[in-house]
């Protein structure tokens, strides 16, 4: 639960920064909150291994963005959250999942959830690591600029992290 609350918190914040209106704003904060919605659909053993996930592993758990576009598929309530929930894992440069999308073929409000969702897990504690120093964070932030993460969101995200 943490996880998605801090998620949508700087996710909102960022869209804020990036000029969406306070709707629009709001909408990606809501969405974010049930962006991994689709575990609910991964086996315990996977979900809560306590050491780094070997290549099987990470298959099944790279289909939760599915598993979660399909859970809210079955509600026209949270049908503005669906292209969130199934693209946060595209990369930029199109080596992510589930599709392979790249650039501005990804959805802009997944773009920005996503860069939130890599951030919260980089400075957060997990069981096989410790978190990231914030600096290191920002490097690998930076780092992945145009390869994972959209670099006008980089910049913009850069300057909220510092505050």
């Amino acid at each position: 639960r943490g996880h998605s609350v801090r998620v949508a918190d700087i996710s909102c914040r960022l869209a804020r920064r990036l000029g969406f209106s306070e709707k629009r704003a709001r909408l990606i904060k809501n969405a974010a909150l049930v962006h991994d919605i689709g575990k609910i659909g991964i086996p315990d053993k996977v979900l809560l291994k306590p050491a780094a996930l070997n290549t099987a592993e990470r298959k099944i758990i790279q289909k939760h963005p599915e598993k979660g576009r399909d859970v809210i598929s079955k509600s026209e309530y949270f049908r503005d959250f669906i292209p969130i929930i199934a693209f946060h894992h595209e990369w930029y440069d199109g080596n992510g999942y589930p599709l392979g999308l790249k650039g501005s073929r990804i959805p802009l409000s997944a773009r920005i959830v996503s860069i939130c969702d890599a951030w919260d897990a980089m400075i957060s504690k997990r069981p096989y690591r410790n978190p990231l120093p914030r600096r290191e964070a920002e490097k690998e932030i930076r780092l992945f600029s145009g390869r994972q993460f959209d670099p006008r969101i980089v910049r913009e995200f850069l300057k909220l992290s510092r505050r």
